[in-house]
């Protein structure tokens, strides 16, 4: 029964032995992160400025071609994957 309450308060002790150092270490970051501040020539971007230009069309065409081509891999993969298991359960 002493042996239990010993090892109970001795990682009791060290579980806030760790806290303490956590909580420590957590306010020094914090105090770092807040020193740093932005340099007063920063200026903020404009997003009304910022066009979005039209991609091509042949960029386009062959993003949907590569993405139909893709999933119908994908998709036969997991028939194959659903036939190879279906094989193995049947012997």
């Amino acid at each position: 029964m002493a042996a239990a309450t010993i090892n109970f308060l001795t990682s009791l002790s060290l579980s806030f032995a760790l806290h303490a150092k956590l909580t420590s270490f957590f306010i020094l970051f914090k105090n770092v992160s807040m020193t740093k501040k932005k340099s007063s020539t920063h200026k903020k971007p404009v997003y009304s400025r910022i066009k979005n230009p039209v991609k091509p069309r042949w960029m386009r065409i062959t993003k949907v071609i590569s993405i139909i081509l893709l999933s119908i891999l994908m998709l036969l993969a997991i028939a194959g994957m659903v036939i190879k298991y279906y094989r193995l359960v049947t012997q």
